[in-house]
């Protein structure tokens, strides 16, 4: 992973190997970003997406995939959930056909990532909001932002 200010941009470019989650974590630890939202796109070797869901309460199902994985877009936002950087990233995706095995067909989800291996190369911007809490909803069982 490296990054690079450009105003009050930070651009990420996650390499081959990289985690997705926990290096775009890292980056906002290393750039004093405690809020913010993330874009990008790239392409992942695998990934771990909920499937399933509540529309009651917090109750994701989660799958991992192997790829080739195109991110067509991700985007999410940056918040600090128990005293740690999180980011909370949804992204639309495409399982490609392996050209390599000739494994798969071509399905694509748009759903929440919780954790991807980058195949080629991630590109990413973080654009910082200022400090943001999140706080934990009992209703829904959900760690929700904290407005006040």
């Amino acid at each position: 992973m490296e990054t690079k200010k450009s105003g009050n941009t930070i651009l990420v470019r996650l390499d081959k190997g990289d985690e997705l989650v926990s290096s775009l974590e890292k980056a906002c630890e290393g750039n004093g970003v405690e809020g913010g939202m993330v874009f990008g796109l790239g392409a992942l070797s695998s990934m771990k997406i909920i499937t399933a869901a509540s529309t009651n309460k917090l109750a994701p199902e989660f799958e991992e995939i192997k790829g080739p994985i195109e991110i067509a877009s991700a985007m999410g936002n940056v918040s600090k959930k128990e005293g740690k950087i999180f980011v909370h990233l949804h992204a639309s995706l495409g399982l490609m056909r392996d050209v390599d095995s000739g494994n798969s067909e071509p399905q694509s989800y748009n759903t929440h990532i919780s954790e991807g291996i980058i195949s080629l190369t991630g590109e990413f911007f973080i654009i910082p909001s200022g400090k943001l809490e999140r706080k934990l909803n009992k209703e829904t069982d959900m760690f929700i932002w904290d407005l006040k």
